[in-house]
C-alpha cells in the first residue's frame, strides 16, 4: 500500500500526530546505552561495557511490528505504540509539548488552506541525508488545491 493511499483527504488530529512521530520521529536515535554482560543479538556478540547507539527510527518501521511500516498511514489500528521519544526512565520530557504542537499546528494549517496539496508526487521528493538524520531538500505545495 502506498502511503498515498493511507492518507485520509483530512487527517484527525491524534492519529496524524502520532503516525508522523512514528514515521518521521524528531530525533531518529536513542542517548547512547552501555550494556552490562556480554549481548548476543542477531547472531552477533555485543561485549560487555560496549557503546550501543539505538535508532529509534529504525525500530518503527519494523515491519515484524508495523503492518506497511514505510507507509504513512494515520489510520493505523491495534499496533503497538511506536518509539519516537524513546521509553521508560529515557523517555524525552518534551514529548508532550511536541505532540502539543504538532496537534495545534496541523489543524491551523488545514484551516488556513483547506485545499493543501503536494505540488509533486510523494515519490519524487528529494531527502538529504545526515549524520543523525535526514531532511527534505524542498516541500513544493499547492496552497489552494491544483492549477486548473
Amino acid at each position: 500500500m502506498s502511503s498515498s493511499a493511507c492518507w485520509p483527504t483530512r487527517p484527525r488530529s491524534r492519529p496524524t500526530v502520532e503516525e508522523l512521530l512514528r514515521h518521521h520521529p524528531p530525533f531518529p536515535f536513542a542517548i547512547w546505552r552501555f550494556t552490562t554482560e556480554d549481548v548476543e543479538l542477531g547472531g552477533v556478540t555485543i561485549p560487555k561495557d560496549a557503546t550501543v547507539l539505538l535508532s529509534l527510527a529504525a525500530a518503527n518501521r519494523d515491519p515484524r511490528v508495523f503492518a506497511d511500516a514505510d507507509a504513512v498511514c494515520p489510520h493505523r489500528q491495534n499496533e503497538p505504540t511506536h518509539l519516537a521519544f524513546g521509553s521508560g526512565v529515557h523517555r524525552c520530557v518534551g514529548a508532550w509539548l511536541a505532540r502539543l504542537e504538532l496537534s495545534v499546528a496541523l489543524p491551523a494549517l488545514f484551516r488556513r488552506f483547506p485545499r493543501l496539496s503536494l505540488a509533486t508526487p510523494a515519490d519524487e521528493l528529494v531527502w538529504t541525508s545526515m549524520v543523525f538524520d535526514r531532511r527534505l531538500e524542498s516541500l513544493p505545495v499547492w496552497l489552494d488545491g491544483r492549477p486548473r
